[in-house]
């Protein structure tokens, strides 16, 4: 009708094949209709009012403006569509098979549930869906050009689907499965999930801020979440194979247990917080911001075996528990703080260009690994450094129960070098500072090739039992040494500045030198120099009491001497010679 269609007291309508137009507005109200490759049309408004079955296969419904209700809609392959505005309220909607419901305007759709299955839902404005359940899987699309609002009572199935808004996005639902699918906004996303999110191979992305909300969330297998700014907040959140979560602009995190491992990344341009229970970044996982990076791990296990953890800006470390660092990697440009139960730092590596500090109420595992820093405080209750590196490039502070620093361990400062330890055990290791270098210890073993430096002065003093047969313990500048007892064969003690050296009970220096380039103070309860031992300085001062010099000993000085002994035993070639003055008061010489 070119002018006013009226269409009154219809029940069943079989329209298969047919047209039902109008120039001019209309209503079409029936118990059924069946639209099959038919079509029903007005240039106006159009309302379309059926209690049960709307059959629109392969059909057309097209006005300027539509209002429809159905019992339930089958639209598959068929076209819904208006110029303007479009309102449908469905029971069971049947979109499948490349059916279209299109609006040039605003589209409103409320719905028992949404079969989108490789359907197509558009609007040219926003976009409102109220709907009890939604699969828009396999190619299905929901799109809006303005803003899409979507409340959902049940799960939104969007695998292999798109959901998409050129403006701000609003998502409702118990939960999303999005497997290989598309969730994306060009403004503002706010996605609030009650359940799971599963999103293995899918994306959720916005080019504005993206606040995200679940239950527990999947993003593994190279599933991607990013916004300009993201807040994120879930349960169980596992992104691991691949998985992406990344922000232009800050990222916010709030999750449970969180699996980033197998090349899975969590990262920001800006500053990056997050809040966890667990943290697993084996195989390459990764956690960084271009600048500030925040991670409180709730007293939970970080496992950053063969992962990485890094910040350009301040790092902050907070409430940390076991931490696996073995092979990884946890750095910062600024200064941070790592304390923690227990770190293994198995191959790993813990690096500052300022200042770090460690605190470890357990064991601190180092096994060829790297602690380095500008400025270095650590603390643990027992630390293993074997064939590794603790260094500073300025001062070093170190406070240890039992320090295990053999088989090539370093322990190195550019600056102060400062280590208490209950015991230091740097068989073949090495102990040096470019300052000033102190160590109490209630034992030191420096033998088999184990080696103490100060490029300034060094100061010993253990408690127990100091073992440097066959080490090297050497200042370059003054040396003060005190201990229960000394053990020196073959090894060599030596300053280039004064030497003052107090030992309790013996000191064996059989085959071993005990030298200075200055003034040597040594004294002790008795003294084995024999066996081609070297005792020697500018001036010095012996006081003990047994003293075995035989079989080539010697005892020399470039300046004065003076020995206080008991019995001396000077035979088989021993020497005690001086090139100034000589003073001995012993109780007994023997120079058989």
């Amino acid at each position: 009708a070119p002018g006013q269609l009226l269409l009154k007291n219809l029940t069943v309508v079989n329209n298969q094949s047919g047209k039902i137009s109008s120039a001019n507005s209309f209503t079409l109200a029936a118990t059924s209709l069946d639209n099959t490759d038919g079509s029903i049309l007005s240039d106006k408004a159009l309302v379309v009012r059926i209690n049960q079955l709307l059959t629109n296969l392969r059909g057309l419904v097209s006005a300027t403006g539509l209002d429809l209700t159905a019992g339930s809609l089958n639209n598959r392959n068929g076209e819904i569509s208006s110029l303007g505005s479009l309102t449908a309220n469905v029971g069971q909607f049947d979109n499948r098979e490349k059916g279209r419901l299109l609006a040039s305007g605003a589209l409103l759709l409320t719905a028992d549930g949404l079969n989108n299955l490789n359907g197509i839902l558009s609007g040219q404005q926003g976009v409102q869906l109220n709907l009890g359940q939604l699969n828009n899987t396999a190619g299905g699309s929901v799109y809006a050009k303005d803003a899409l609002n979507l409340t959902l009572g049940g799960v939104l199935q969007n695998d292999q689907g798109v959901l998409r808004s050129d403006a701000a996005m609003d998502l409702k639902a118990a939960g999303l499965a999005n497997t290989n699918g598309s969730v994306s906004s060009a403004g503002t996303g706010a996605l609030n999930f009650n359940g799971a999110v599963v999103n293995q191979g899918g994306q959720i992305v916005s080019d504005a801020q993206l606040t995200l909300t679940s239950g527990s969330l999947d993003n593994s297998r190279s599933g991607r979440i990013s916004g300009k700014g993201l807040v994120l907040g879930t349960g169980v959140f596992d992104n691991h194979q691949d998985g992406r979560l990344t922000s232009t602009g800050a990222l916010q995190l709030n999750a449970g247990l969180v699996n980033n491992s197998d090349a899975g990344r969590i990262a920001s341009a800006m500053a990056l917080t997050a809040v966890v229970t667990g943290l697993n970044q084996t195989n390459d996982g990764r956690l960084y911001g271009n600048s500030d990076v925040s991670l409180d791990m709730s007293n939970g296990l970080l496992n950053n075996q063969s992962g990485q953890i890094t910040a350009p800006g301040q790092l902050l470390l907070r409430n940390l528990n076991v931490v696996n660092n073995q092979s990884g990697k946890i750095s910062s440009a600024n200064d941070f703080t790592l304390a923690a139960t227990s770190l293994d730092n198995t191959d790993g590596s813990l690096v500052s260009d300022k200042a770090l500090i460690v605190r470890i109420a357990q064991l601190l595992t180092n096994l060829r690994g790297q602690i380095s820093a500008n400025g270095v405080t650590l603390s643990a209750a027992a630390l293993d450094n074997r064939n590794a590196e603790l260094s500073s490039l300025g001062s070093l502070t170190a406070t240890i129960g039992q320090f295990d620093n053999r088989e090539k361990g370093r322990l190195l400062a550019n600056g102060a070098l400062l280590l208490t330890a209950g015991g230091l055990n740097n068989l073949n290791g090495i102990v040096s500072g470019q300052q000033g270098v102190q160590l109490n210890l209630g034992q030191l073993n420096n033998t088999g090739g184990g080696s103490v430096f100060a490029k300034s002065s060094l100061g010993l003093t253990v408690s127990g039992t100091l073992n440097n047969d066959q080490g090297v313990l050497r200042s370059d500048g003054s040396l003060t040494g005190s201990a229960a007892s000394l053990a020196n064969s073959a090894g060599s003690i030596s300053s280039a500045g004064v030497a003052s050296i107090i030992i309790n009970d013996g000191v064996v220096n059989r085959g071993g030198q005990i030298l200075s380039d200055a003034q040597l103070t040594l004294t002790s309860a008795s003294l084995d120099n024999s066996q081609s031992g070297r005792i020697a300085s500018k001036g010095l001062v012996l006081s003990t009491g047994a003293f075995d010099n035989h079989q080539d000993g010697r005892l020399t000085s470039t300046g004065a001497l003076q020995l206080n002994a008991g019995l001396v035993n000077n035979s088989d070639a021993g020497r005690i010679a001086s090139a100034m003055a000589l003073t001995a008061v012993v109780t007994g010489l023997n120079q058989t």
